[in-house]
């Protein structure tokens, strides 16, 4: 998704509309789909006075297929595109991710948004997502459903830096987290 937010949605395109506002509009989607925990938005948010001059640009990010037109919403080209947007705008924003999740309900939209995050920033932001890896599995709040996925993510990810081996050391060597 990195090269298409690069190679599509940041395009120049001189009969495109600015790319703040195609960015604005993924923005707002992402935000309100994330607040509703919901996958499509109604196509009235942009017929709003306060979002009407985004209209274009929903238009442009839709004849590229970045957004889908349903009868009466928008959505985007797959779900996963969603926790792609969640993931940067959220690491944009400097926010932490164990925090916002064990003070969260730890539902359903948590499992895509945790692993979203923790792929974005693993190739964005190596030390924030080594803190975040180790705040998420140190959790003693966090429900087991997560810490399962947490860990067989862990489990299975290739190539593992230096960091993430001294984690997998760490938890290894405790015999209480060993199992």
């Amino acid at each position: 998704y990195a090269l298409l937010w690069r190679n599509v949605i940041l395009k120049a395109d001189p009969d495109a509309p600015p790319t703040s506002e195609r960015e604005a509009v993924l923005r707002l989607i992402t935000e309100r789909m994330n607040s509703e925990q919901r996958t499509s938005v109604p196509q009235s948010l942009f017929t709003a006075s306060g979002t009407h001059h985004l209209e274009p640009a929903v238009r442009w990010l839709a004849s590229q297929g970045i957004l889908i037109q349903g009868m009466t919403e928008w959505s985007f080209l797959h779900q996963t595109f969603l926790d792609y947007c969640y993931a940067k705008y959220f690491a944009e924003r400097g926010r932490r991710l164990a925090d916002t999740v064990l003070q969260g309900d730890q539902g359903l939209f948590a499992r895509a948004q945790i692993m979203q995050m923790l792929s974005y920033l693993r190739g964005t932001n190596p030390t924030t997502y080594i803190r975040e890896l180790n705040g998420l599995l140190q959790a003693s709040t966090l429900r087991f459903h997560l810490r399962h996925l947490v860990l067989r993510w862990f489990g299975a990810l290739p190539n593992p830096s230096d960091d993430e081996w001294v984690i997998a050391r760490r938890m290894l060597l405790d015999p209480t987290k060993r199992p």
